[in-house]
C-alpha cells in the first residue's frame, strides 16, 4: 500500500488557520497569529508578517500538497493586500519546493461544511466541532481553524 501524502490546508490571513493530514492518517489543526500587535514604542514593519509566514512554512516537513481558500473580494483594502501577500508567499514556497497547490472558493468551502454557501463564522465553527471535534480531541473555537479544516476536507476528497 502506498504511503499517504501529507496535505496542508491554510486559511490565509493575519490570524491564519491551518490543518494537516499527516502520512499516518492523523489530522492536526490550529491557528497562528502572523500579525503582532504594535504599540507606539514598537511598530512592526508591514513585511514582517510575510517573513513570519515563510518561516512557519519552512518549518513544515514532508508536505506533498497544499490547499488554500481563494478569496475574490475583501471588505477592506488592507485585508486584500495582506491576503495577496500571504497567497504570493504560499505559492512561491510551494513552487520552490515542487509542491502542487490548489484552492477552493469561499462559497464552496461554506457549502461543504454547512450545506449553505453563505454560512456565517459561528456556523462554520459549529460544523467543524460536530464533524471533527471528537476526532481531533478538542473543541475548535476559532473560525480560521474551522475554515482550514474544511479546506483540508475538500482537499482530501479531491485527492482520493
Amino acid at each position: 500500500k502506498a504511503k499517504k501524502e501529507v496535505i496542508l490546508a491554510v486559511d490565509l490571513g493575519g490570524k491564519m488557520g491551518w490543518a494537516v493530514s499527516w502520512s499516518n492518517g492523523e489530522v492536526t489543526s490550529g491557528f497562528v497569529k502572523l500579525v503582532k500587535a504594535t504599540t507606539k514604542k514598537h511598530k512592526e514593519t508591514a513585511g514582517k508578517r510575510f517573513v513570519r509566514f515563510r518561516d512557519w512554512l519552512d518549518n513544515l516537513t514532508g508536505v506533498s500538497k497544499v490547499f488554500y481558500e481563494e478569496v475574490h473580494a475583501h471588505a477592506r483594502v488592507d485585508a486584500a493586500h495582506a491576503y495577496g501577500g500571504f497567497r504570493a508567499v504560499l505559492m512561491e514556497w510551494a513552487e520552490r519546493n515542487n509542491i502542487p497547490y490548489g484552492s477552493f472558493g469561499v462559497g464552496t468551502i461554506k457549502k461543504r461544511a454547512t450545506g449553505k454557501g453563505n454560512a456565517k463564522k459561528p456556523q462554520m465553527v459549529e460544523a467543524a466541532n460536530n464533524t471533527y471535534g471528537k476526532t481531533l480531541g478538542k473543541i475548535i473555537s476559532d473560525d480560521n481553524e474551522a475554515d482550514a479544516i474544511w479546506i483540508l476536507t475538500l482537499g482530501l476528497e479531491q485527492n482520493s
